[in-house]
């Protein structure tokens, strides 16, 4: 899996749920990962429950950590980001590209099987998602190996 290949040559990548919109749009461009974007606020009753029984169980922090990266934001908080996506109902999740297309957008509460499979039907969707810069993942790569003490070729190449 590209994505996953990614996540572990980078190493730092988050399992779970960022608080901080421009960080995480930051590590989904450098990951090449869909940023899914969960728009919630505290006075929303199916947020409310959404937070309990679906975002935090294991499988979905799972997912936010390998599939794409993800974000909540709290609606009242940041009107503008809440604007640049269309969102005027609560809960209501975004995926977007690492180029910053919108690849979906859902309205309402989910169960979690429905959630998970919103997240690999967009990671199946995007074209351009797991495939990271070839060229830092070999920079990164012999940088490890000479980290390392080199190849071991013993003074031949």
């Amino acid at each position: 899996c590209p994505a996953m290949s990614a996540l572990s040559a980078e190493g730092d990548a988050k399992t779970g749920w960022h608080e901080d919109f421009e960080a995480a749009k930051a590590e989904a461009e450098r990951l090449k990962l869909p940023l899914l974007v969960h728009f919630h606020a505290s006075w929303c009753g199916p947020c409310r429950k959404m937070e309990s029984g679906v975002l935090n169980t294991p499988e979905v922090l799972s997912a936010c950590g390998s599939k794409c990266v993800a974000v909540k934001v709290d609606f009242d908080a940041h009107q503008d980001v809440a604007a640049k996506y269309g969102v005027a109902a609560l809960p209501t999740d975004v995926f977007v590209s690492p180029e910053g297309e919108v690849l979906g957008k859902n309205v309402g509460p989910a169960t979690r099987d429905t959630y998970l499979a919103r997240i690999d039907g967009v990671t199946a969707k995007c074209t351009g998602c797991g495939k990271a810069d070839s060229s830092q993942d070999v920079l990164g790569l012999l940088t490890r190996i000479a980290d390392a003490g080199g190849i071991g070729l013993d003074g031949y190449s």
